[in-house]
Order: C-alpha cells, then structure tokens, then sequence
C-alpha cells in the first residue's frame, strides 16, 4: 500500500478551540512520518502529553487513527491485546485507554495519523460503531478511498492556520464511516456478504410493499437461517426489522406529502389492518401516524405565516 502523495516526517498540532461543539467533529493534529529499518522509534518533537516509549506506552486524551501505507510492527492495547499490524491496516485509538505500538526494525514503516476531538466521537463509541476492543482495521478492501482522505487532512492541515479546518472534519468523518461500514461485512464469506448487500438493495427498492423474506434468501440461494443470523451480523437487525423500517420511512414520507387517509397508507404498505400499522409507527417514531401528520401540518402552517410576514415587511 503505497502513500498518495504524502510527505514523510510532517506533524502539526492545533489550537483545540476548534469546531467540534459545532460540527460535533474536529481535527486537532496530524502528522505522516515515515521510520528507515533499524531506525530509534518513536520520533522525537511531539508534545510531552504525546510522546512515549514502549516500555512505558501511553494514554491519550483524545482519539487518534493511524494509518499504516507501507511496512509492518506490531500494536498492544489493555482492551485489544496485542497483534502484529501491516500495511493497509488502520489503528483507532481512544482516549484513556493504554496502548503502545512501533515499527518491525527489519522493514520499517510508514505511518499516517489524525488526532480527532468532539462529541461525535462519544457519540459512535457509544452505539458502538467504534470498539476500543477492536482497535485494528483492515483497509485494503477500502480501495485506497481512505488513503485518499488521509492526504487530503493532512495538506489541509499543512496549510491551515492555527485552528481546525472544518473541511478536514468532513474527511475524518468519512474515514471513520468506511472503516465502520464494512467491519461485519468484510469479516463474513463474500458469497453472504454479496448476498447481503443485494438483499439490501432489494429491500430498499421495494420498500412499498413488503417482501417474502424466504423467497428472498432462496433466491440468494441461501436458507433462511443462515442468511437471517448473517444478514443482522452485517446489518444489525434482522431482515423483517429492516424491511419493517423502510416501509415506516416510507409511511412517513406519505404522510407529509399525500391526501391519503392513515388507512389507505397501512393497505398500500402491507400492513395487516390500520391498527397494527399504527402501533408499529407509534413504536418507532414515538407519536401515532394521525398525530405526527397533525403536527407536521402545523408546522408547516406556521412556516408560511412566518414566511408571509416577512415578506410584507417594509424595505
């Protein structure tokens, strides 16, 4: 895995008054540092609070991801253990947590690595889309989008002033996005995790009515079993509270927009009478079909008279 245009031996640390209350995100330091075989590791330069040995590791205050693009070493954390690391691999490191790392002596390496702050991050770590116990992330499935988004923050960084650049926010996001997306997926044989994603795509096209789910999983040519404990491993939930979800989505949709009464909707979605499709969208959304309507019909109501007022204003 070869860097995209990064510069060796860069780090830079910015102002933390940045704008993660804001944007809920923001990229506090970045650096790309690339260490010869045989070479004394870790650099010397960082911040006292960044700096560490492997004797004695260290714990951060902030996240940070590190991006291996060329060489190996190895990576101990108090939660994920210890592990040898390669090229095309990532490392997300959390706040608080213990960890050391370093480059193999008889091939170096060359590391990429983002500092990130906000509560974004709490956020994901506490759906779980983040795990301090599953620090190690392989990105060569990736096809070198995230290798792409290391460049771009790190030249934003490079050329910034001395606060976070919110552009470089938006990248970390999706890095943190990819390299969330795929971990179940990757982790499953390709003919399920393929089977997966066209069952998703199958779903999401026929949201309006509701699909037989076996008839699904045999078509994949898998029996239901099976695809339903892969497809909620990849997904989260199962294939009916999936498909479930969307009509709701798109029973909502229908809502704010057409004339047709909560009845109607619950007949044209598949729903088995008015009554069930209400208690499901109760369940989901927190308020009755017949009420979120009301309310989104205020709303919008009230946005108008806001919006006629202000143009009668005087120039």
């Amino acid at each position: 895995m070869a860097a995209v245009g990064a510069k060796p031996d860069f780090f830079r640390y910015l102002s933390p008054a940045g704008g993660e209350d804001i944007w809920g995100l923001s990229v506090s330091a970045a650096g790309s540092y690339h260490s010869p075989r045989g070479a004394a590791y870790p650099p010397t330069g960082h911040p006292t609070d960044h700096g560490f040995s492997w004797e004695g590791g260290r714990i951060l205050g902030s996240y940070q991801i590190l991006l291996l693009a060329a060489g190996g070493g190895e990576f101990e954390s108090v939660r994920g253990g210890r592990s040898s690391i390669r090229a095309g691999q990532a490392l997300i490191l959390f706040p608080n947590v213990w960890h050391r790392y370093r480059p193999d002596p008889q091939t170096g390496w060359h590391e990429q690595w983002i500092e990130l702050r906000g509560p974004a991050l709490q956020r994901l770590e506490r759906a779980g889309l983040i795990r301090d116990r599953d620090p190690v992330v392989d990105v060569t499935p990736d096809g070198g989008a995230i290798e792409s988004l290391f460049h771009r923050i790190l030249e934003a960084v490079r050329a910034s002033g001395p606060r976070p650049e919110p552009l470089a926010a938006a990248w970390a996001m999706e890095i943190l996005a990819r390299l969330q997306a795929p971990r179940e997926r990757l982790g499953l044989p390709a003919p399920i995790a393929r089977a997966v994603h066209r069952a998703e795509a199958q779903l999401a096209e026929n949201s309006g009515r509701p699909l037989p789910l076996r008839k699904l999983a045999r078509e994949l040519g898998f029996a239901y079993s099976y695809f339903r404990r892969e497809f909620k491993a990849s997904t989260g939930v199962s294939p009916g509270q999936y498909a479930r979800r969307l009509r709701l989505e798109r029973a909502r949709r229908l809502l704010g927009s057409a004339p047709d009464s909560v009845k109607s909707i619950a007949d044209q979605l598949g729903f088995s009478s008015e009554f069930h499709f209400s208690a499901a969208f109760k369940r989901t959304f927190g308020v009755s079909p017949a009420k979120w309507r009301a309310e989104a019909r205020r709303a919008a109501i009230a946005r108008r008279g806001e919006s006629a007022s202000a143009g009668a204003r005087p120039g």
